[in-house]
């Protein structure tokens, strides 16, 4: 039970910091994709 209630004490503690990395990996990962299908796009207008 103490292991469970400090597992929720430092998830809660650091919460958004988590919430802020992961939201920047995500519009990353989405800026990425995007990225490669107008190169795809592109190529295929072109070709």
């Amino acid at each position: 039970m103490r292991h469970m209630q400090m597992v929720i004490s430092y998830v809660t503690t650091h919460e958004a910091h988590f919430r802020a990395v992961m939201g920047e990996k995500l519009k990353l990962a989405s800026n990425g994709a995007i990225r490669v299908n107008k190169k795809k796009l592109a190529r295929r207008r072109s070709g």
